[in-house]
Protein backbone atom coordinates (compact mmCIF):
# COMPACT_ATOMS: atom_id res chain seq x y z
CA UNK A 1 0.00 0.00 0.00
CA UNK A 2 1.18 3.25 -0.74
CA UNK A 3 0.61 6.65 0.43
CA UNK A 4 -0.20 9.42 -2.93
CA UNK A 5 0.52 12.41 -0.05
CA UNK A 6 2.73 12.85 2.76
CA UNK A 7 -0.18 14.66 3.78
CA UNK A 8 -2.91 11.90 3.80
CA UNK A 9 -3.80 10.02 7.23
CA UNK A 10 -2.64 6.47 7.51
CA UNK A 11 -5.85 4.49 8.06
CA UNK A 12 -6.85 2.92 11.33
CA UNK A 13 -6.25 -0.71 12.02
CA UNK A 14 -8.72 -2.98 11.50
CA UNK A 15 -8.47 -4.28 14.77
CA UNK A 16 -7.72 -2.52 18.13
CA UNK A 17 -4.72 -3.11 19.87
CA UNK A 18 -5.67 -4.71 23.45
CA UNK A 19 -4.90 -2.41 26.49
CA UNK A 20 -3.57 -4.29 29.56
CA UNK A 21 -3.72 -3.03 33.19
CA UNK A 22 -1.42 -3.55 35.69
CA UNK A 23 -1.44 -2.31 38.85
CA UNK A 24 2.10 -3.12 40.41
CA UNK A 25 0.53 -2.93 44.31
CA UNK A 26 -2.08 -5.62 43.03
CA UNK A 27 0.18 -7.91 41.69
CA UNK A 28 2.92 -7.48 44.41
CA UNK A 29 0.22 -8.04 46.99
CA UNK A 30 -1.36 -11.11 45.07
CA UNK A 31 2.05 -12.97 45.23
CA UNK A 32 3.69 -11.73 48.68
CA UNK A 33 0.53 -13.51 49.65
CA UNK A 34 0.98 -16.17 47.69
CA UNK A 35 3.84 -17.70 49.17
CA UNK A 36 3.25 -16.45 52.69
CA UNK A 37 1.81 -19.54 54.69
CA UNK A 38 -2.05 -17.68 56.74
CA UNK A 39 -2.75 -19.08 59.94
CA UNK A 40 -6.59 -19.37 60.48
CA UNK A 41 -8.28 -21.23 63.07
CA UNK A 42 -12.49 -22.57 63.02
CA UNK A 43 -15.16 -19.77 64.36
CA UNK A 44 -17.95 -21.35 65.63
CA UNK A 45 -20.61 -19.98 68.43
CA UNK A 46 -23.74 -21.28 69.03
CA UNK A 47 -26.20 -20.68 72.48
CA UNK A 48 -29.87 -21.11 73.35
CA UNK A 49 -32.05 -18.67 74.63
CA UNK A 50 -35.43 -18.49 76.39
CA UNK A 51 -37.35 -15.28 76.63
CA UNK A 52 -40.36 -14.01 77.28
CA UNK A 53 -39.44 -10.08 75.83
CA UNK A 54 -41.33 -8.68 73.26
CA UNK A 55 -38.12 -6.33 72.25
CA UNK A 56 -35.27 -8.50 70.05
CA UNK A 57 -32.72 -10.27 72.78
CA UNK A 58 -29.46 -11.35 71.79
CA UNK A 59 -29.27 -15.21 70.69
CA UNK A 60 -25.74 -15.35 69.49
CA UNK A 61 -22.92 -13.24 68.34
CA UNK A 62 -19.06 -12.94 66.97
CA UNK A 63 -17.05 -10.17 66.94
CA UNK A 64 -13.77 -10.79 64.95
CA UNK A 65 -10.88 -10.90 66.87
CA UNK A 66 -8.37 -7.93 66.65
CA UNK A 67 -6.07 -8.62 63.95
CA UNK A 68 -8.00 -11.07 62.56
CA UNK A 69 -10.19 -11.04 59.61
CA UNK A 70 -13.07 -13.10 59.51
CA UNK A 71 -15.20 -14.92 56.83
CA UNK A 72 -18.59 -15.89 57.91
CA UNK A 73 -19.53 -19.03 56.22
CA UNK A 74 -22.62 -19.34 57.72
CA UNK A 75 -26.07 -18.67 59.93
CA UNK A 76 -28.43 -21.15 61.73
CA UNK A 77 -31.85 -20.30 63.68
CA UNK A 78 -33.92 -22.62 64.94
CA UNK A 79 -36.99 -23.31 67.43
CA UNK A 80 -36.37 -26.43 69.54
CA UNK A 81 -40.08 -26.39 70.43
CA UNK A 82 -42.55 -26.32 67.33
CA UNK A 83 -45.09 -24.58 68.62
CA UNK A 84 -42.58 -21.42 68.98
CA UNK A 85 -41.87 -20.97 65.31
CA UNK A 86 -45.28 -19.38 65.59
CA UNK A 87 -44.24 -16.91 68.28
CA UNK A 88 -40.72 -16.03 67.24
CA UNK A 89 -39.45 -13.32 64.80
CA UNK A 90 -35.86 -13.00 63.51
CA UNK A 91 -33.04 -10.24 63.28
CA UNK A 92 -29.46 -10.60 61.58
CA UNK A 93 -26.96 -7.75 61.74
CA UNK A 94 -23.78 -8.34 59.67
CA UNK A 95 -21.15 -5.71 60.23
CA UNK A 96 -23.49 -2.77 61.45
CA UNK A 97 -26.04 -3.68 58.23
CA UNK A 98 -28.90 -5.37 59.19
CA UNK A 99 -29.72 -7.85 57.14
CA UNK A 100 -33.63 -8.50 57.90
CA UNK A 101 -35.80 -7.87 61.03
CA UNK A 102 -39.56 -9.30 61.78
CA UNK A 103 -39.10 -12.51 59.92
CA UNK A 104 -40.96 -15.56 61.13
CA UNK A 105 -39.09 -19.14 59.70
CA UNK A 106 -41.12 -22.00 59.98
CA UNK A 107 -38.85 -24.51 60.12
CA UNK A 108 -34.81 -24.66 61.21
CA UNK A 109 -32.99 -22.22 59.08
CA UNK A 110 -29.12 -22.49 57.59
CA UNK A 111 -28.25 -19.07 55.75
CA UNK A 112 -25.46 -19.79 53.77
CA UNK A 113 -22.63 -16.57 53.01
CA UNK A 114 -19.79 -18.60 51.38
CA UNK A 115 -17.26 -16.81 53.06
CA UNK A 116 -18.39 -13.17 53.20
CA UNK A 117 -15.40 -10.99 54.23
CA UNK A 118 -16.03 -9.31 58.18
CA UNK A 119 -13.32 -7.14 59.19
CA UNK A 120 -11.40 -6.70 62.53
CA UNK A 121 -13.84 -6.17 65.26
CA UNK A 122 -16.88 -6.37 63.32
CA UNK A 123 -19.98 -7.78 64.65
CA UNK A 124 -22.50 -10.62 63.39
CA UNK A 125 -25.66 -10.52 65.50
CA UNK A 126 -28.46 -12.84 65.38
CA UNK A 127 -31.78 -11.25 67.76
CA UNK A 128 -34.67 -13.00 68.10
CA UNK A 129 -38.17 -11.98 70.50
CA UNK A 130 -41.31 -13.88 71.71
CA UNK A 131 -44.56 -11.73 69.63
CA UNK A 132 -46.88 -12.69 71.98
CA UNK A 133 -45.02 -12.37 75.44
CA UNK A 134 -45.03 -16.09 75.58
CA UNK A 135 -42.04 -17.75 76.82
CA UNK A 136 -39.94 -18.87 73.31
CA UNK A 137 -36.80 -21.12 72.96
CA UNK A 138 -34.34 -19.95 70.36
CA UNK A 139 -31.04 -21.25 69.13
CA UNK A 140 -28.39 -19.55 67.13
CA UNK A 141 -25.30 -20.41 65.73
CA UNK A 142 -22.59 -18.37 63.56
CA UNK A 143 -19.68 -20.29 61.84
CA UNK A 144 -17.23 -19.30 59.57
CA UNK A 145 -13.04 -19.00 60.74
CA UNK A 146 -10.95 -15.95 61.24
CA UNK A 147 -7.62 -15.68 59.25
CA UNK A 148 -4.45 -13.74 61.07
CA UNK A 149 -3.96 -10.08 59.19
CA UNK A 150 -0.34 -9.81 57.80
CA UNK A 151 1.48 -7.34 59.15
Amino acid sequence: MTMRNLLDKEPPPQQPIPITRVCWDELFDFLQNLFKPKFARPYVNLDRVTTTKREFVKVVEWVVAADFKGELEGVTLNCPVVADYDNTVWKLEIAGNEKFAGKYIGSALTLGFGGCEIHTQQKVTLWGKSTTGVSVKMDGAIYGREILLGK
